[in-house]
């Protein structure tokens, strides 16, 4: 399968079994032929050949690898699926719903991960085994003024989880300042990151929206 002309998003894998029969490397990328979207596993060591055969999934996708799963999402068609990368296998699909267009996933616990979509003013809750999916964490007190945030990509890290706030309005020309928003996953609550400030602040970035 070509690889020519194809916009790639690539993630790198550690290994998780002793045998270590998992790739180093997961790429996705939309197939012109089909109009699907791929995803493969490949050395990280020239020549960069595949090690894995292609495993076909929605289109537009953004590869994210948490707790020993690789979890393809995508935009395109609403859905969410875990992959194994010892079995090469589509464990699980979660559907969203193509209205949905999630943008990314940040899996904090063997149970509980979060997802953001481009036009939801809501982080959503996935339940990983059941696969109940609920709104939480309002942050449309951040959006610029046709109301929607514009949320991201996401990174948990000791207890928070740090979201972009890209404040895009019709057109996705940037309204200034991009932010990021802080969560503290055990509350589900926003952090104020400036108390001395009135209301809950954010975190504000410098130079344009992050894409």
């Amino acid at each position: 399968m070509a690889l020519k002309n194809a916009a790639l998003f690539g993630v790198t894998l550690s290994a998780t079994c002793a045998a270590q029969a998992a790739p180093d490397v997961a790429v996705a990328w939309n197939d012109g032929s089909t109009q699907r979207g791929v995803v493969r596993g490949m050395s990280s060591l020239s020549p960069w050949l595949f090690e894995t055969p292609p495993i076909e999934i929605g289109r537009d996708v953004v590869l994210r690898f948490a707790r020993g799963t690789l979890h393809a999402v995508s935009r395109a068609e609403g859905s969410i699926s875990a992959i194994n990368p010892d079995s090469w296998t589509v464990t699980r699909t979660y559907q969203l719903g193509p209205a949905s267009q999630p943008e990314d996933i940040a899996v904090v616990s063997a149970e509980v991960a979060y997802v953001t979509r481009a036009a939801a003013t809501h982080l959503l809750r996935l339940d990983l085994s059941s696969g109940a999916a609920t709104e939480v964490v309002d942050l449309s007190g951040f959006a610029d003024p046709d109301g929607v945030p514009d949320l991201g990509m996401m990174a948990a890290f000791d207890g928070r989880l740090f979201v972009q706030v890209r404040r895009l309005a019709s057109g996705l020309a940037p309204v200034p300042p991009a932010l990021l928003a802080v969560v503290d996953v055990a509350t589900e609550e926003l952090v104020d990151v400036d108390p001395n400030s009135p209301g809950t602040q954010a975190i504000e970035l410098a130079g344009t929206a992050p894409g």
